[in-house]
């Protein structure tokens, strides 16, 4: 396994509310991408593997835009919801899928969770702190992979921890740094080492029950239809409030917008059970002992049960959804030169 290095800087107003990004995907306009093959950043070589680059999974999508930016997404964390927006999932066939979208659109809106807007306002204050009131941050994105196609997610965002500097010659790890503070919550992937994991791990022992921690809810009895993304001025108070782990709020926003539309019909548990591919979990010990392949997977709808959702964010392993990294003719790449 190798350590993969990109090295660029953050726009800070991209966050809200001065732009859309919440508190675990942020651009980066890229300087510079380099691999070791042997973890030292100091062997580290450039690589150009991703110019003209794609991501083919449930998106086809470039990885590096038309600006020179890449998406990231935070690793080993999950900030709530600023701004999700669900699917309609009308069968294809369907004689009345017009009647149904139509429906959808009605009720599709853009819906956030309690504390989305105070998690992106945190990080904003503490980029501008960092930044030394600069309206950009340079900053070091890394990833621990060995072929170029593990670096990014089905929807094209490259996986990583993003680091800055803090002015005093050491480094700030934000993902950490938003663990610590308890502005979001651990998720856990199979792609992820163990090291990482118990670095996650460790971090959310220091939020010491403050923040998501002090409003965490597993009630999905319940759904807010007045939560909904606004540039509304911000108000602490007013954003305070019961908050799901963000990955369970993204499937009951798209179970009750669906529900709604009268597109689906049963329970969430139901309807979960019935996803195809079914959505699978591992135990954090099992995936720790026995690592993803050995592991066993259990069903993710197994975890609700009457009206609530029967788990804890640091206890659960999600496997990675497949997605396919193509050079610019479409075929696959697999070197790093």
């Amino acid at each position: 396994m190798g350590l993969l290095i990109v090295e660029g800087t953050i726009e800070i107003e991209q966050l809200w509310p001065h732009g859309e990004s919440d508190g675990d995907t942020t651009k980066v306009l890229v300087e510079r991408i380099a691999y070791a093959a042997n973890e030292d950043p100091a062997s580290a070589a450039l690589t150009t593997v991703f110019d003209g680059a794609k991501v083919r999974g449930r998106v086809t999508k470039a990885v590096i835009d038309q600006k020179g930016r890449i998406t990231i997404r935070w690793q080993g964390m999950d900030a709530p919801e600023l701004h999700y927006r669900a699917q309609a999932e009308v069968p294809k066939g369907d004689p009345m899928a017009n009647v149904k979208k139509a429906a959808f659109r009605a009720v599709n809106k853009n819906y956030r969770q309690h504390l989305g807007e105070t998690a992106t306002v945190k990080l904003h204050e503490k980029m501008q702190s960092l930044a030394g009131g600069a309206d950009a941050i340079p900053c070091r994105v890394t990833t621990y992979v060995t072929t170029p196609n593990q670096v990014f997610d089905t929807y094209g965002r490259f996986v990583g921890d993003v680091v800055v500097a803090d002015g005093a010659g050491s480094d700030v790890n934000l993902n950490l740094w938003m663990l610590e503070n308890g502005w979001a919550f651990p998720t856990f992937y199979a792609s992820m080492r163990e090291t990482e994991i118990n670095a996650c791990l460790v971090a959310i022992k220091q939020a010491k029950g403050g923040g998501v921690w002090r409003h965490c809810s597993q009630d999905i009895s319940t759904f807010d239809w007045n939560l909904v993304y606004d540039k509304l001025p911000f108000d602490a108070k007013v954003d305070a409030g019961p908050v799901l782990m963000p990955k369970v709020y993204r499937r009951q926003v798209a179970y009750r917008t669906n529900k709604k539309a009268k597109i689906i019909a049963g329970s969430f548990e139901a309807c979960l059970a019935a996803m195809d591919p079914p959505e699978t979990y591992m135990r954090l010990d099992d995936f720790l002992t026995n690592g993803a392949t050995a592991a066993p997977h259990r069903l993710f709808s197994e975890l609700v049960k009457q009206g609530k959702f029967d788990a804890n964010p640091q206890e659960l392993v999600f496997p990675e959804a497949p997605s396919l990294l193509v050079d610019a003719t479409g075929n696959r790449i697999t070197k790093w030169l």
